[in-house]
């Protein structure tokens, strides 16, 4: 559990000195196959990045197959991309 931590906070890391180098603000994260961890490392890089910055932050669930992050993060959500 100690480096799944340590990763998300080098992960942190990195996306802060990519914005401050050139700007950028788009994060995605994606697999090629089902079950990888989007889900999880998306939900809990999203609330790092939220806890330690004043920054605004926009999660979108892409996945329209299985809403798995959306029924977590907002079960009474009844729109979504479809």
């Amino acid at each position: 559990m100690r480096s799944f931590t340590e990763t998300l906070r080098n992960i942190k890391v990195l996306v802060d000195e990519a914005h401050r180098a050139n700007g950028d603000k788009v994060i995605g994260v994606v697999s090629s196959v089902a079950n990888e961890g989007k889900t999880t490392i998306l939900a809990n890089l999203a609330a790092l990045m939220a806890a330690s910055s004043e920054a605004r932050l926009l999660v979108i669930d892409c996945d329209l197959h299985d809403r798995r992050l959306t029924t977590k993060l907002a079960p009474e959500a009844n729109a979504g991309l479809i």
